[in-house]
């Protein structure tokens, strides 16, 4: 008996690993979106970044609560609205690199364009290494076009 659970285990445990991808088609993959098919509107790069955990960064939950309003204003394409929120969360922690990004970033979407200069390169200064910052497209097409 004991010798038949072994196999029975072995065999659920191969069904389960090989058998997974045979139930999800390519339509269900979230990495294989194609064009247009993205629920982002913005490329990679484009668009404001979430806050990391407490677990790597401590701060307030109004900082939290108000950047991600702010992310859900943008992806509304509300840029009006998700600035203000931006804007509340940076005045809360004005040495925050993604709040400013995230400023900056809302700022040329409005086509405030000299503003959002100002802020990226603040973000630069505050980046802390962060790389998603610093090898952003907008951020290096505004610093190196002042």
């Amino acid at each position: 008996m004991r010798r038949f659970s072994k196999w029975i285990g072995f065999f659920l445990m191969a069904a389960l690993v090989f058998a997974n991808p045979l139930w999800v088609n390519a339509e269900e993959d979230p990495h294989k979106f194609k064009a247009g098919e993205s629920p982002y509107w913005f490329k990679p790069g484009e668009g404001p970044l979430p806050l990391p955990s407490n677990k790597f960064l401590k701060l307030s939950e109004d900082i939290r609560l108000h950047n991600n309003r702010g992310i859900d204003e943008f992806l509304t394409q509300n840029f009006r609205d998700a600035l203000d929120h931006f804007e509340m969360a940076a005045q809360l922690d004005p040495n925050n690199g993604i709040l400013a990004y995230n400023e900056a970033i809302t700022l040329d979407r409005l086509n405030r364009h000299r503003e959002a200069t100002q802020r990226f390169q603040q973000a630069k200064d505050l980046a802390r290494g962060n790389q998603l910052i610093l090898n952003s497209p907008v951020l290096q097409s505004h610093l190196s076009h002042p």
